[in-house]
């Protein structure tokens, strides 16, 4: 029987809740007082949380597939 490669992705849920924990955190100190229409902190927040979430889901990938 031919062994099935598992990827090793459990990391999903960790990443997803920093990406967004920083997300809230950076709009809040750097954004929230800066007077724009409520559609562009919307779209500034997703441009943030997906760089964010980049940034973080490539490390923490790494860091995780050493470890596992």
């Amino acid at each position: 029987m031919k062994k099935i490669k598992k990827d090793n992705e459990d990391y999903y849920a960790i990443y997803g809740f920093i990406a967004a924990a920083l997300t809230i955190l950076i709009h809040y100190f750097l954004l929230a007082n800066i007077n724009l229409h409520p559609s562009i902190h919307v779209a500034i927040g997703i441009l943030i949380f997906f760089l964010v979430s980049a940034i973080i889901s490539s490390l923490l990938a790494k860091y995780w597939n050493k470890k596992y």
